[in-house]
Protein backbone atom coordinates (compact mmCIF):
# COMPACT_ATOMS: atom_id res chain seq x y z
CA UNK A 1 0.00 0.00 0.00
CA UNK A 2 0.95 3.63 -0.33
CA UNK A 3 1.74 3.84 3.39
CA UNK A 4 4.77 1.68 2.67
CA UNK A 5 6.06 4.28 0.19
CA UNK A 6 6.58 6.61 3.16
CA UNK A 7 8.14 3.77 5.16
CA UNK A 8 10.59 2.96 2.38
CA UNK A 9 11.67 6.61 2.15
CA UNK A 10 12.20 6.84 5.91
CA UNK A 11 14.08 3.54 6.07
CA UNK A 12 16.29 4.83 3.24
CA UNK A 13 17.26 7.80 5.44
CA UNK A 14 14.89 10.46 4.17
CA UNK A 15 13.03 12.75 6.59
CA UNK A 16 9.37 13.66 6.47
CA UNK A 17 8.71 17.27 5.36
CA UNK A 18 12.40 17.80 4.63
CA UNK A 19 12.97 15.27 1.84
CA UNK A 20 9.38 14.46 0.94
CA UNK A 21 5.87 15.71 1.62
CA UNK A 22 3.37 13.72 3.68
CA UNK A 23 -0.21 14.81 4.20
CA UNK A 24 -0.42 12.83 7.44
CA UNK A 25 1.02 13.66 10.81
CA UNK A 26 4.26 11.73 11.32
CA UNK A 27 3.18 9.53 14.25
CA UNK A 28 1.11 7.18 12.10
CA UNK A 29 3.76 7.10 9.38
CA UNK A 30 6.39 6.11 11.95
CA UNK A 31 4.14 3.34 13.29
CA UNK A 32 3.77 1.92 9.79
CA UNK A 33 7.48 2.35 9.18
CA UNK A 34 8.13 0.20 12.26
CA UNK A 35 5.73 -2.45 10.93
CA UNK A 36 7.49 -2.34 7.55
CA UNK A 37 10.86 -2.66 9.25
CA UNK A 38 9.98 -5.69 11.38
CA UNK A 39 7.96 -7.43 8.64
CA UNK A 40 10.12 -6.69 5.60
CA UNK A 41 7.23 -4.76 3.97
CA UNK A 42 4.81 -7.65 4.34
CA UNK A 43 1.31 -6.72 3.20
CA UNK A 44 -0.09 -9.48 5.43
CA UNK A 45 1.60 -7.90 8.46
CA UNK A 46 -0.14 -4.63 7.64
CA UNK A 47 -3.48 -6.41 7.34
CA UNK A 48 -2.87 -8.17 10.68
CA UNK A 49 -2.10 -4.79 12.27
CA UNK A 50 -5.42 -3.54 10.88
CA UNK A 51 -7.24 -6.52 12.38
CA UNK A 52 -5.56 -5.80 15.70
CA UNK A 53 -6.80 -2.20 15.48
CA UNK A 54 -10.35 -3.39 14.77
CA UNK A 55 -10.20 -5.86 17.66
CA UNK A 56 -9.12 -3.07 19.99
CA UNK A 57 -11.95 -0.85 18.69
CA UNK A 58 -14.54 -3.56 19.33
CA UNK A 59 -13.15 -4.23 22.82
CA UNK A 60 -13.14 -0.54 23.76
CA UNK A 61 -16.67 -0.02 22.43
CA UNK A 62 -17.95 -3.03 24.35
CA UNK A 63 -16.20 -1.87 27.54
CA UNK A 64 -17.74 1.60 27.29
CA UNK A 65 -21.21 0.28 26.45
CA UNK A 66 -21.02 -2.25 29.29
CA UNK A 67 -20.46 0.58 31.75
CA UNK A 68 -23.78 2.10 30.69
CA UNK A 69 -25.89 -1.03 30.41
CA UNK A 70 -25.93 -4.82 30.80
CA UNK A 71 -23.85 -7.33 28.82
CA UNK A 72 -26.62 -8.24 26.35
CA UNK A 73 -27.37 -4.64 25.43
CA UNK A 74 -23.67 -3.80 25.31
CA UNK A 75 -23.09 -6.73 22.94
CA UNK A 76 -25.94 -5.72 20.64
CA UNK A 77 -24.82 -2.07 20.66
CA UNK A 78 -21.23 -3.08 19.87
CA UNK A 79 -22.29 -5.29 16.96
CA UNK A 80 -24.59 -2.63 15.52
CA UNK A 81 -22.00 0.10 15.94
CA UNK A 82 -19.35 -1.95 14.22
CA UNK A 83 -21.74 -2.88 11.40
CA UNK A 84 -22.37 0.80 10.76
CA UNK A 85 -18.66 1.59 11.06
CA UNK A 86 -17.75 -1.12 8.52
CA UNK A 87 -20.18 0.28 5.95
CA UNK A 88 -18.52 3.69 6.21
CA UNK A 89 -16.05 4.75 3.53
CA UNK A 90 -13.49 5.49 6.28
CA UNK A 91 -13.16 1.81 7.16
CA UNK A 92 -9.76 1.02 5.71
CA UNK A 93 -8.43 -1.86 7.73
CA UNK A 94 -5.13 -0.15 8.62
CA UNK A 95 -6.06 3.49 8.39
CA UNK A 96 -5.05 6.40 10.55
CA UNK A 97 -8.78 6.95 11.08
CA UNK A 98 -8.93 3.79 13.17
CA UNK A 99 -5.94 4.71 15.30
CA UNK A 100 -7.36 8.19 15.94
CA UNK A 101 -10.63 6.56 16.98
CA UNK A 102 -8.82 4.12 19.29
CA UNK A 103 -7.09 7.02 21.03
CA UNK A 104 -10.42 8.88 21.24
CA UNK A 105 -12.12 5.87 22.81
CA UNK A 106 -9.26 5.42 25.26
CA UNK A 107 -9.65 9.09 26.16
CA UNK A 108 -13.36 8.49 26.73
CA UNK A 109 -12.67 5.44 28.87
CA UNK A 110 -10.19 7.25 31.12
CA UNK A 111 -12.41 10.34 31.38
CA UNK A 112 -15.23 8.06 32.54
CA UNK A 113 -12.82 6.49 35.05
CA UNK A 114 -12.00 9.96 36.36
CA UNK A 115 -15.67 10.83 36.77
CA UNK A 116 -16.29 7.58 38.67
CA UNK A 117 -13.17 7.51 40.90
CA UNK A 118 -11.62 11.01 40.62
CA UNK A 119 -8.09 9.65 40.15
CA UNK A 120 -5.67 12.20 38.73
CA UNK A 121 -3.93 9.57 36.60
CA UNK A 122 -7.18 8.81 34.76
CA UNK A 123 -7.63 12.48 33.90
CA UNK A 124 -4.03 12.76 32.73
CA UNK A 125 -4.38 9.65 30.55
CA UNK A 126 -7.66 10.94 29.11
CA UNK A 127 -6.02 14.19 28.05
CA UNK A 128 -2.96 12.36 26.74
CA UNK A 129 -5.00 10.04 24.54
CA UNK A 130 -7.11 12.96 23.29
CA UNK A 131 -3.86 14.71 22.39
CA UNK A 132 -2.56 11.60 20.59
CA UNK A 133 -5.83 11.42 18.68
CA UNK A 134 -5.21 15.01 17.58
CA UNK A 135 -1.67 14.14 16.49
CA UNK A 136 -3.03 11.32 14.30
CA UNK A 137 -6.05 13.11 12.79
CA UNK A 138 -6.48 16.76 13.70
CA UNK A 139 -10.19 17.15 12.92
CA UNK A 140 -11.50 14.31 15.07
CA UNK A 141 -8.79 14.80 17.70
CA UNK A 142 -9.75 18.43 18.10
CA UNK A 143 -13.38 17.39 18.55
CA UNK A 144 -12.34 14.97 21.33
CA UNK A 145 -10.22 17.59 23.09
CA UNK A 146 -12.84 20.36 22.96
CA UNK A 147 -15.90 18.23 23.74
CA UNK A 148 -14.21 16.38 26.62
CA UNK A 149 -12.79 19.66 27.91
CA UNK A 150 -16.28 21.18 27.95
CA UNK A 151 -17.71 18.04 29.58
CA UNK A 152 -14.97 18.14 32.21
CA UNK A 153 -15.68 21.81 32.94
CA UNK A 154 -19.42 21.16 33.25
CA UNK A 155 -18.97 18.21 35.62
CA UNK A 156 -16.38 20.03 37.74
CA UNK A 157 -18.52 23.16 37.83
CA UNK A 158 -21.50 21.07 38.91
CA UNK A 159 -19.39 19.49 41.70
CA UNK A 160 -17.89 22.90 42.56
CA UNK A 161 -14.37 21.45 42.11
CA UNK A 162 -12.89 23.54 39.31
CA UNK A 163 -9.15 24.13 39.76
CA UNK A 164 -6.22 24.93 37.51
CA UNK A 165 -4.50 21.74 38.72
CA UNK A 166 -7.41 19.60 37.57
CA UNK A 167 -7.67 21.36 34.23
CA UNK A 168 -3.89 21.16 33.81
CA UNK A 169 -3.95 17.40 34.29
CA UNK A 170 -6.26 17.11 31.30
Amino acid sequence: GWFYVYAKKILNGQMIYKDFYAFLQPIYIYILTFIAYISDYSFIALRNYGLLEQTILITLLFTLYQRATNILNASIATILTFMVYNTNTNDVIYSYYQLALIFGLLSTLFLHNYFMKEKSLSLFLSGSFAGLSFLIKQSSGLIFIISFGILLLLVLFNKNKISFKTLGLY
